[in-house]
């Protein structure tokens, strides 16, 4: 049994370069075959160090921590405190961090994803200890390190939308988006600035039996497809009126209802907004 207070909901902030496979085999190498060091260095590097920047900008309460790295993606993780708002800062700092990025010659391109994930019921947290090989002193010696490892199926969900994601779209999971939208419609600062477009329902493979997901986006306006479409004419449809927001808020809303408990609406324990815990995780709460 689990008791009220150890409920939490985690923050998960994913950023990928851009074709960093075909930027690695670039004609380039050939006079040069590490001269992919730099460009995926700088990008491993500056792109906390920048994400970081931001967040305290946005008065955010602490900086995402590196959960880990997958080859050129850096996956971050923020616990959220009892307040759905704070999630749009860190998102906001994200998405200002996604569009320097972009619009910057000198920086490699990056894309983004985000999502919501519940501890301990939802999802598991793991501590794993791992034996390396540390350089110390000029010496080889084996040391013992923990990390801590996120499970579940909506850790399974966010690496699936992110397939979703491009250098003008920051996808984002409909429980996340819940949060966001509902703070863009009471009017919270930092979600001022999200821009949120709607790609329509498509399969995540091995999720909901496949049942097609509403895929859910925020935009990106630094990166160049977005000014090329701009200038065009021809920009994805944002969803900026009351109206829309409205409607795309329902309509993730209903979407999550109708898979319960698979699916289920977000909540924060002391909140002021989200505060439902959905029936699957009450029966496994203390009286």
């Amino acid at each position: 049994m689990y008791r009220r207070k150890d409920l939490k909901q985690r923050l998960f902030l994913s950023a990928d370069m851009i074709g960093s496979t075909a930027f690695k085999q670039d004609a380039r190498g050939e006079t040069n075959p590490l001269a992919w060091r730099e460009t995926v260095l700088e990008f491993l590097i500056d792109f906390p160090d920048v994400l970081s920047e931001y967040c305290q900008k946005m008065g955010a309460a602490s900086t995402p921590e590196l959960y880990k790295s997958i080859g050129d993606e850096l996956v971050f993780v923020v616990k959220l405190s009892n307040d759905y708002r704070e999630a749009s800062k860190y998102i906001a700092a994200f998405a200002e961090t996604l569009s320097l990025f972009m619009g910057d010659p000198e920086r490699p391109s990056v894309k983004g994803a985000a999502w919501l994930a519940a501890f301990p019921l939802g999802n598991m947290e793991i501590e794993v200890e791992k034996r390396v090989i540390a350089n110390v002193d000029g010496i080889d010696k084996e040391v013992a390190v923990s990390q801590m490892e996120y499970i579940g199926p909506q850790i399974d969900i966010g690496f699936r939308a992110a397939k979703y994601s491009s250098s003008m779209k920051l996808a984002v999971t409909i429980d996340l988006a819940l949060f966001l939208l509902t703070a863009k419609l009471s009017g919270v600062e930092a979600a001022n600035t999200l821009r949120f477009h709607y790609d329509g329902r498509e399969s995540l493979k091995g999720v909901l039996a496949e049942r097609p997901y509403p895929v859910v986006s925020l935009l990106i306006p630094g990166s160049d497809d977005y000014v090329e479409l701009r200038l065009m004419g021809s920009v994805p449809h944002e969803c900026a009126t009351e109206e829309d927001l409205r409607a795309l808020a329902s309509l993730c809303r209903r979407f999550i209802l109708s898979n319960e408990p698979q699916l289920f609406i977000p909540y924060l324990i002391g909140c002021d907004t989200f505060f439902d815990i959905p029936r699957s995780h009450l029966a496994l709460l203390e009286d």
